[in-house]
């Protein structure tokens, strides 16, 4: 990519930068001249060592799930360890059960 000069910002820009201009910031802020790329990408977005889902693989290979607790159940378990507990005991219960109602049935 080429660098274009210093330049202020065009009067009308491609749609993907149209929103340049920032509500409550002073004037200097919107009205300076940038380097920009050919592109319209500012020189300082520039990312030669960026990784593309560096991180996606972390949430992917664990099984990441967000739940909401009612008030009372977020006092009795308050950290995720306890809750986690608490639902294995809660399964192994229920597997005897299970496993119980087959020998007698």
């Amino acid at each position: 990519m080429a660098i274009k000069s210093k330049q202020s910002a065009p009067a009308q820009q491609s749609t993907s930068y149209s929103n340049t201009k920032r509500r409550g910031a002073p004037a200097c802020i919107d009205s300076r001249a940038v380097e920009r790329y050919e592109d319209g990408m500012r020189v300082e977005y520039n990312l030669p060592k960026a990784v593309r889902g560096r991180y996606a693989g972390m949430f992917s290979s664990k099984m990441v799930r967000a739940v909401v607790l009612d008030e009372d159940v977020a006092k009795a378990y308050p950290t995720s360890k306890s809750v986690n507990r608490a639902l294995r005991a809660y399964q192994k219960l229920q597997s005897e059960k299970l496993l119980r109602r087959r020998k007698a049935g």
